[in-house]
């Protein structure tokens, strides 16, 4: 596995057990959107009922139920998430509000979150922003009074702001009494971002870049997934890059590749990580260097039908570190194209 930091200039390759070096020259751009995350909870590292860090709540009709975390509900079932109990006698008027975050005027940012109800029961939810966690000064933008799904469902919303500053997002339960219990999880806030760059690229692709490369079933496919620090700043990063499926938690890397008749392949081996372990390795990556893996993508998928593959790398960083400014986010390569004989 590749961790070393290295030019851009160089391509480090695997032959015979030996690492070579490979003067080439490619270009780290990548074709599709990138984003990094202004907002990530899941609530899985905290000790409940506490909330994340920074975080509070208004309870305005005075009663003992207020938004908390806790150890169930969540996605999957087993996992932690946020909770609001009803009171059976009073309808809720209750606030959770995040940390700040810093927005920057001119960007679109996507906000989404799990939620779910108990079944049979209606919840209500409004979503407000502002520059204090004061409910008489922040601005609604979400408003959905028939929340009735009981299993988790993504609500999802663009947001922009005028003016770049510190905003606070308030969750606002109103819903009405003896409604049992609502719950979000998952709580996501991303804009587009040019920070770093993610890049897949097959070693032969690199040796003679006219042709699509070739190769048979029992041949390695050796390649690179190289992530590269393209702003002007020192950024920590999750380079533990265990690889798995993008589907599910836990994998820094995955690879999505399309058969020739459109099917997507299954992995036949892949890394195993604790899906919410804090284990992980984090590195600071300076301006103008990369990080990478180096992978046989044989050894991950069994193509059985000849043809044209395509093949596509995500990174995901979702993991936080006591101490450490992480690098929190989402890059995805540009696609490639591959020949099974």
């Amino acid at each position: 596995m590749l961790r070393s930091m290295v030019p851009l200039s160089l391509v480090l390759r695997v032959v015979s057990a030996l690492l070579v070096l490979l003067p080439v020259t490619f270009s780290l751009q990548s074709q599709a959107l990138n984003f990094k995350f202004v907002l990530w909870e899941n609530l899985e590292e905290l000790a409940t009922p506490a909330l994340p860090a920074g975080w509070t709540v208004a309870n305005l009709n005075g009663d003992n139920k207020q938004w908390e975390t806790i150890k169930f509900g969540g996605l999957p079932a087993s996992h932690q998430c946020l909770r609001y109990e009803a009171n059976p006698a009073l309808p809720a008027d209750d606030w959770l509000f995040t940390s700040p975050i810093l927005l920057n005027a001119g960007l679109p940012y996507d906000l989404s979150f799990l939620s779910k109800v108990s079944p049979g029961t209606v919840q209500k939810l409004k979503i407000f922003i502002g520059n204090s966690p004061d409910p008489t000064s922040m601005a609604e933008i979400y408003n959905n009074g028939n929340i009735t799904n009981s299993n988790m469902q993504m609500i999802s919303l663009v947001v922009n702001v005028v003016s770049s500053g510190n905003y606070y997002l308030g969750f606002y339960c109103y819903s009405d009494p003896n409604q049992k219990q609502f719950f979000l999880d998952d709580i996501l806030m991303s804009c587009p971002t040019a920070d770093l760059n993610l890049k897949f690229a097959l070693t032969k692709k690199l040796l003679d870049p006219s042709v699509t490369p070739s190769y048979s079933t029992t041949e390695a496919m050796e390649g690179y997934a190289i992530i590269e620090n393209v702003s002007p700043d020192f950024l920590v990063l999750n380079t533990s890059f265990n690889v798995g499926s993008i589907s599910e938690p836990g994998f820094e890397l995955s690879y999505i590749i399309i058969s020739p008749n459109g099917d997507t392949l299954a992995y036949v081996l892949r890394s195993e990580p604790e899906p919410f372990s804090t284990s992980r390795k984090f590195e600071t990556v300076n301006p103008g260097m990369v990080k990478g893996r180096f992978e046989d993508v044989q050894k991950l998928f069994r193509f059985t039908q000849a043809g044209t593959y395509t093949l596509q790398a995500v990174y995901r960083s979702y993991y936080k570190s006591p101490g450490y400014n992480v690098w929190l986010g989402r890059l995805t390569s540009s696609t490639i194209s591959f020949i099974i004989l």
